[in-house]
């Protein structure tokens, strides 16, 4: 059984309203992959009704989070969000732009390989664009998104989850998308716009997002 799931997302908190360089993310690709993996298990292993991805006001924004790595999440399928979160400082933030996962379930006995060959045929990397992040009405530098392929995993999904698919242990599972990583985030009310388009293979698809963002001191 495959599933898969198309998401253009987003969402930042940044220290001041000012671009960010290249710096403010780390240089390892892996790091943003293994992230990636855990988003998803973050983002899949909740149900509907208190799913951030699914959340139109904000409200479901602290969900599931812990550690010091706050997941943040934008729309499925894209379309026009507006959000208002309150954030802990010193949080190190990740979240997508537009990424892709592909989920198969434990009993279907799937290889790893055969997940990586349908992530591929999706070609979320030549098939994207429109990647911009204003904070305070200031453009974001492109350097702090990045594409990545993340490693092998599994989640468990709960009843009612975001895929539509039965409860159960989905393993291999693998996701390819562009993310970006802010690190300690610091008090302040803030405003942050995204957009991204994705066309190809899976259709076509866009958002334009507007986060309003209260980082607590």
């Amino acid at each position: 059984m495959i599933k898969r799931l198309l998401t253009l997302m987003a969402a930042m908190a940044l220290a001041m309203a000012t671009p960010l360089s290249a710096s403010a993310a780390p240089t390892t690709q892996e790091t943003y992959s293994a992230l990636a993996a855990r988003w998803w298990i973050w983002a899949g292993s909740q149900p509907v009704p208190t799913n951030p991805l699914v959340d139109k006001t904000g409200k479901d924004c602290a969900n599931g989070q812990t550690g010091t790595t706050w997941f943040l999440a934008g729309a499925i399928g894209g379309g026009e969000i507006s959000r208002t979160c309150t954030l802990p400082a010193g949080s190190d933030l990740f979240f997508p732009l537009i990424n892709i996962v592909d989920i198969e379930a434990q009993a279907d006995n799937v290889s790893p390989g055969a997940v990586r060959r349908i992530l591929a045929s999706v070609d979320v990397k030549k098939s994207t664009s429109n990647l911009t992040v204003t904070f305070d009405g200031k453009a974001i530098g492109p350097d702090v998104i990045q594409y990545e392929e993340s490693p092998m995993f599994a989640v468990t999904l709960p009843k009612h989850n975001i895929f539509g698919a039965a409860a159960g242990i989905y393993d291999p599972c693998g996701d390819n998308g562009y993310y970006a990583l802010i690190k300690g985030a610091t008090p302040g009310e803030h405003a942050l716009k995204f957009t991204g388009a994705y066309d190809g293979p899976l259709g076509s698809f866009s958002i334009n997002a507007t986060y309003h963002l209260t980082i607590t001191g």
